[in-house]
């Protein structure tokens, strides 16, 4: 007779939640965190790469004094094809000054948030820390 079959092997042991929530882009729960992360040593979400992508746009648009307006940035955000209520939105959480003006770092991140919801992420009903410029922190 044929002797019995291998027993399966064991799966291997599932990585932490916040391991592959972070995998995801998902904010990873402020108790998973140890407490010596301070907020400046969280990454910027805005990679150097992009950044330079998102400068010399930003630099297209001829800054007054460092900033573009909301007139300026909405055309760049609109070739997205993203619907203007999220576009709105993506505003709402960049212009954290709320005086309708971006720096080149907030204008940055609205890119980058813009990219990241077209290509299917969830819009964040506020913005995670690792999007928050550095400087700004």
């Amino acid at each position: 007779p044929a002797p019995p079959p291998a027993p399966p092997p064991a799966p291997p042991p599932a990585p932490p939640a916040a391991v592959v929530d972070g995998l995801f882009g998902k904010p990873a729960s402020p108790f998973d965190t140890p407490q010596s992360t301070t907020l400046a040593s969280i990454p910027w979400a805005v990679g150097e790469a992009d950044k330079q992508k998102y400068d010399s746009i930003f630099a297209q648009m001829q800054p007054d004094n460092g900033k573009v307006s909301g007139a300026k940035v909405a055309p760049v955000l609109k070739r997205s094809g993203l619907p203007n209520s999220t576009l709105h939105a993506i505003w709402s959480l960049v212009d954290v000054n709320k005086d309708g003006f971006l720096d080149d770092e907030w204008f940055a991140v609205a890119m980058h948030l813009t990219m990241r919801i077209k290509r299917g992420d969830p819009l964040p009903k506020e913005l995670p820390t690792e999007y928050i410029p550095p400087a700004a922190r």
